[in-house]
């Protein structure tokens, strides 16, 4: 009966279907084809402002898709025409659920897969990314397919789908403005570090959300189908579905998680300590937000940090113990920062990639101090109490490795291929004696369900007869390839997953202090294109206790 089913509708549809097999299959080619084109950028241009009309057809056209194949054969009503002849419900939905399921998520997740294989992505990384994109756009054709069969016609679908988006948006403003309230002026904590990467991170919880997404979709179908009854079918999925979002905040065991440890060694020799005994309040927050939580910092350095290492610091909790015993507590933990290695005020970041390549000079957007560390959060009646007193602070030092990934000649049709991340240089795009640029194809592939630990690439110039470094930028050459890619659902960001884009890849000189490098031919000629591998390590507690810290208002730290 199925297969049926199936055939029927194939007849039915088989230009709405061949005209999207076509369009997908299109989408796929230029997304695949389109960065060959870097060293041309007028074909180049062309080419991408073709992917974003695709795109947004590409997204459109399902919308529609889905409606007309599952609302042909409608599930609400007493009077459709299928209720006349022998065809079981479940047998109905099992041919639409498997038509659409070829369409909507297999075809384009088979195109993704062929060109990861084309690009040579590692098969074991190729079948996670497949995996994570198969789950995500079976998640949005749940969702499309609930709510095409609980609409008798389309204008209701799209009705239903208008005010869905305008709840959204209500609650996302009404869930931006409690968030802004609550965490106030914390937001000074954020660090201006790119590196190293988070702490840990840990996908589960958004596998148990999509996952729980699916069945309510699923229980919403199958109520639809058997009892044709809204009154039953949409409670039953609405329940699901918060079931499935209570039960993602609440799931408590990590089976996703990249944390790695680091060596023991490592670990045991990594220290924090103060380098004063000073909690200061930065001043422009309280004078922009007088009634916003207050971040106080301390002055840290780490010590101990193997060469190529570097460390991160992140407060996790931390209380001042006032002379007649009240105890204040932070309201929130801190974000990462990057403290300076002990006897240096730089970042730990530039130390360690000046010994990692043995040069004298870094060239680097970093910022060239180490930062403070956010050691206290309290709010503004909080703050008024603070007097000198014990602090007793607990940090988490995350330690993460840096290494060499890989060495080429810094000229066109250099090429480096980690599998996971592969950097190719096509051309001079720009060059002058303070300025160079490539045109070049940047491939990415990572997965929700990569096991860790989590690593980052960042590229460099590096001319060692000079002794000297250059941090490379590398920028997406069209907009569009920030969400451009082969799925037909808008993808959170879960994982990355798998992008093949043209790139611009940056190496300046601008600061005055660095005026004396000069990027001429015969520089070019000595440098190499180095590729770094950061790899975050987990993380070691450590505390630091004052047993008499100062509290002031200070504008750099100084008290």
């Amino acid at each position: 009966m199925i297969r049926h089913l199936i055939t029927t509708d194939l007849r039915r549809f088989r230009w709405l279907l061949a005209a999207w097999a076509g369009l997908v299959i299109a989408y796929a080619g230029l997304l695949w084809a389109t960065p060959g084109f870097v060293h041309d950028r007028g074909r180049y241009d062309q080419l991408t402002t073709a992917i974003l009309l695709l795109f947004f057809v590409v997204h459109v056209v399902p919308l529609v898709l889905v409606p007309v194949i599952v609302q042909a054969d409608a599930a609400v009503g007493s009077d459709v025409f299928w209720l006349t002849h022998p065809i079981p419900p479940r047998a109905l939905l099992a041919a639409k659920a498997i038509l659409l399921t070829a369409a909507v998520v297999v075809l384009p997740a088979t195109l993704e897969t062929a060109a990861m294989i084309a690009s040579r992505v590692p098969a074991a990384e190729a079948v996670r990314i497949a995996i994570d994109t198969l789950l995500a756009a079976t998640v949005w054709l749940a969702v499309v397919m609930a709510a095409s069969a609980i609409t008798a016609t389309f204008p209701r679908f799209a009705l239903l789908c208008a005010s869905a988006v305008v709840a959204l948006a209500a609650w996302i403003i009404v869930m931006t403005a409690i968030t802004r309230n609550r965490m106030q002026g914390s937001v000074a904590m954020l660090s201006v570090g790119v590196s190293p990467l988070p702490l840990a991170s840990d996908g589960t919880k958004a596998l148990v959300l999509m996952l729980g997404l699916v069945v309510a979709g699923s229980a919403l179908l199958l109520v639809q189908y058997q009892r044709r009854q809204r009154l039953l079918s949409v409670p039953a999925g609405g329940a699901s579905a918060a079931l499935a979002i209570l039960l993602a905040g609440w799931w408590p065991w990590p089976l996703l998680t990249k944390a790695a440890a680091p060596p023991e060694a490592i670990a045991r020799s990594a220290q924090l300590a103060a380098t004063t005994a000073s909690l200061w309040f930065p001043t422009p927050y309280a004078v922009l937000q007088p009634d916003a939580w207050r971040a106080g910092r301390l002055t840290l350095h780490a010590a101990g940090i193997a060469p190529d290492w570097v460390a991160a610091v992140a407060m996790r909790d931390a209380r001042v113990t006032l002379s007649d015993g009240t105890v204040v507590k932070t309201r929130s933990a801190g974000f990462l920062a990057s403290p300076p290695i002990e006897g240096t005020d730089e970042r730990p970041e530039r130390v360690a990639l000046r010994h990692l390549f043995a040069v004298d000079r870094l060239v680097s957007p970093l910022p060239p101090q180490g930062e403070n560390v956010v050691g206290m959060v309290v709010t503004p009646a909080e703050y008024q109490r603070l007097t000198p007193a014990a602090y007793h602070g607990e940090f988490a030092l995350q330690l993460s490795r840096l290494e060499i990934a890989g060495i080429q000649p810094l000229r066109p049709g250099a090429a480096y291929d980690g599998g996971v991340y592969q950097l190719a240089l096509k051309d001079v795009a720009a060059a002058t004696s303070r300025f160079l640029r490539f045109n070049a194809i940047e491939t990415r592939a990572t997965s929700l369900f990569d096991p860790g630990p989590a690593e980052s690439y960042t590229v460099y110039a590096v001319n060692r007869a000079r002794s000297q470094a250059i941090q490379g930028t590398v920028g997406l050459l069209a907009e569009v390839n920030a969400f451009a890619g082969f799925s037909v659902h808008v993808s959170a960001g879960l994982g990355g997953g798998y992008s093949r884009h043209g790139v611009g890849v940056d190496f300046s000189v601008f600061s005055q202090s660095d005026s004396d490098i000069v990027l001429d031919e015969e520089w070019m000629k000595q440098a190499e294109l180095v590729v770094v591998r950061t790899t975050a390590l987990g993380s070691v507690p450590r505390t630091i206790d004052i047993p008499l810290v100062t509290i002031c208002t200070a504008k750099d730290g100084k008290c």
